[in-house]
């Protein structure tokens, strides 16, 4: 599934946020960027339905991991997260720090054309680095 970076909030120039959909392990998104508070989040425009996505954390310190995450399916990529028109489709916080990909699966299919992922906030309270986000479509078969 091809998704493209739409926007996100302030990176640091050290991991620019076209990082996070770049499959390479030498690189990450850092979400510290000036002034940068929770939450953090970054917006995807895709071309196709999508069920879930894996959020690969590793930079090497797991207290930075996402604590709370919310994830939004919206019908254009302008539509705020505040608008009637976009669904949560998933609220979770994790429970412990995490440095390995993890797979999240929606609470439905997002059909609209982006995705806001939304790192409400870490276990640390530091912005977190993301070295990679892959979205998944609807399973078949």
């Amino acid at each position: 599934m091809t998704a493209a970076v739409h926007g996100s909030s302030t990176m640091h120039t050290n991991g620019p946020i076209a990082n996070i959909i770049d499959t390479s392990s030498s690189n990450f998104a850092n979400f510290d960027g000036s002034g940068a508070s929770a939450p953090w989040w970054v917006r995807f425009e895709v071309n196709e339905a999508a069920m879930g996505l894996k959020i690969d954390p590793r930079d090497g310190n797991a207290a930075h991991s996402p604590k709370k995450l919310k994830i939004y399916c919206l019908p254009e990529v302008t539509t705020p997260t505040s608008d009637a028109a976009a669904t949560a489709v998933l609220d979770q916080t994790i429970a412990s720090a995490w440095d390995a990909a993890t797979q999240f699966t929606f609470g439905s299919m997002c059909t609209g054309k982006a995705i806001e992922v939304s790192f409400v906030e870490s276990h640390d309270g530091n912005a977190p680095n993301i070295q990679l986000i892959q979205l998944f479509p609807p399973f078949t078969g």
